[in-house]
C-alpha cells in the first residue's frame, strides 16, 4: 500500500476560502462553510483527515462547539447540516488535487454505508 498523499492547510485554506469562484451555482452556505473549514483544518491532513474534518466542523456547528481558533461558527451554517454533509466531495474536487478528491469521495461514501475507514 503506498503513502497517502498530505495536503496543508496552506494549500487548501485559500481554495477553500474562494469556494464561490472555484464552485460556482452551489448554495451560498457552501461558501459560507468553505470559509469556516478554512480556519478548521488542521495543519496537514490526508483524504480520511479531509472527510473527518470538515464532518466534525459540520457536528461541532451542529452542537454549538467550535474549535477554539476558528472564530464563531458562522449563524448560516445552523440548520444546513445535511445539505453541507452532502457537499463534502464537490468541495474535496474543488480544492484537492484529482486523486485526492477522489479518496475523499471513496471515504465519504465508505462512511455513509457504515464500513470503518480508519481501520480499528
Amino acid at each position: 500500500m503506498g503513502v497517502d498523499q498530505i495536503l496543508t492547510a496552506d494549500e487548501l485554506a485559500p481554495k477553500l476560502r474562494n469556494l464561490k469562484e472555484l464552485m460556482p451555482g452551489e448554495p451560498p452556505v457552501v461558501y459560507v462553510f468553505g470559509e469556516y473549514l478554512s480556519r478548521w483544518i488542521s495543519f496537514q491532513c490526508n483524504a480520511v483527515g479531509f472527510d473527518f474534518s470538515a464532518r466534525r466542523a459540520i457536528s461541532d456547528a451542529q452542537e454549538g462547539m467550535r474549535k477554539e481558533d476558528c472564530g464563531p461558527i458562522p449563524e448560516e451554517l445552523k440548520g444546513a447540516y445535511d445539505l453541507l454533509e452532502a457537499a463534502i466531495p464537490r468541495i474535496a474536487k474543488a480544492v484537492c488535487p484529482h486523486d485526492f478528491a477522489e479518496k475523499v469521495r471513496v471515504t465519504y461514501e465508505k462512511v455513509h454505508q457504515g464500513i470503518d475507514v480508519l481501520g480499528i
